[in-house]
């Protein structure tokens, strides 16, 4: 697996990235009003992994396409040694 810090990862990355134990975290949005949820390998809160965009649909975001949607983006946190997969709900 190769890990870039910071770079958002697609609905298929994350899929496999999953498949071996790696440390997660899921930052809900502001309004939720909830603390981070945190854990190793599966499972995650429902739904996380189905709201991560698709590849194309990533790279519509990255272009500035939104729709009514909310998104969990994807992506490593952390140290390069240790890194944390993160889910951000939201822009």
């Amino acid at each position: 697996m190769s890990i870039v810090l910071g770079s958002l990862l697609s609905r298929g990355e994350v899929e496999t990235i999953l498949e071996s134990p790696i440390r997660w975290r899921v930052e809900w949005c502001a309004g939720a009003g909830w603390e981070p949820t945190e854990g190793v390998g599966a499972p995650l809160p429902p739904d996380v992994v189905s709201h991560v965009p698709s590849r194309s649909r990533l790279r519509k975001i990255e272009r500035g396409i939104y729709d009514e949607k909310t998104w969990m983006f994807a992506y490593f946190d952390g140290d390069i040694d240790d890194p944390v997969l993160v889910f951000h709900e939201g822009p």
